[in-house]
């Protein structure tokens, strides 16, 4: 998935960049204005918000089978329907608030002031909104494959 690709280079760019603010610091005695607020404020918000969608679409989720590990194929199947439609539910709700909050902070024009100059943020708002989208497709696609397999017809299970 191309999200799963731009976390990674999410991170890579916020290590090179905390590299390069490091070097700077000791090698010419000057931070790199500007550093902190760029991880905290779109770095780090993409490397964990972007493979959300990736991680789920390879069920790679964490997963506690102890209360599941005596159910049949159906039933575990009926208990995967329920929780991607109320994973979709959050993912949706979620989606629809942070674009809410990210649209006024787009027409707030949302910034970190910094010595010499601001650095606008708003941006990286919008990040929250598309990988929570993304997150709920997923969820949908599984919900319904869940779904074909706990309440399909005998037929259908057994081609």
């Amino acid at each position: 998935m191309v999200l799963e690709y731009a976390g990674a280079v999410a991170v890579a760019l916020m290590c090179l960049m905390i590299i390069a603010d490091v070097l700077a610091k000791f090698l010419l005695g000057k931070p790199i204005i500007g550093t902190l607020e760029l991880v905290s404020n779109y770095f780090m918000i993409a490397v964990v918000f972007l493979p959300m969608a990736a991680v789920q679409h390879l069920r790679d989720h964490v997963d506690v089978e102890i209360f599941t590990l005596f159910l049949g194929p159906r039933a575990l199947a009926a208990l995967d329907t329920l929780v991607t439609l109320v994973g979709t539910v959050a993912m949706t709700t979620f989606a629809w608030v942070s674009g809410v909050v990210a649209y006024k902070k787009f027409l707030s024009g949302e910034a970190i002031g910094l010595a010499f100059h601001s650095v606008p943020i708003w941006p990286a708002r919008w990040i929250l909104p598309l990988a929570a989208v993304v997150f709920a497709l997923v969820l949908v696609s599984q919900c319904i494959a869940s779904a074909r397999r706990a309440f399909g017809s005998a037929e259908r299970r057994d081609a």
